[in-house]
């Protein structure tokens, strides 16, 4: 880092490294302006609301007629 700091200063320029790590990376990929970016640079899917929406759109799609809402159940636990 010293000689970054250096050579930043041989052109007059000031230089600061500030450390990222994995939970820093995680807080800034989970932002909703960042969706993607954490697929683009880790090849692995974000569970996002919408991506749970969707799943839940296709499971009650798959299910047709054996599905009706008066059957659905709204739990406490639901509401985290």
């Amino acid at each position: 880092m010293a000689r970054w700091k250096e050579f930043a200063k041989s052109k007059g320029r000031d230089l600061e490294f500030e450390y990222w790590g994995e939970s820093e990376l995680f807080d800034r990929l989970s932002k909703k302006e960042n969706e993607g970016r954490f697929y683009f640079w880790f090849n692995k899917e974000e569970f996002t609301d919408k991506w749970f929406k969707d799943q839940l759109d296709v499971s009650v799609r798959n299910l047709d007629r054996r599905y009706t809402p008066e059957l659905n159940f709204d739990l406490p636990i639901a509401k985290f």
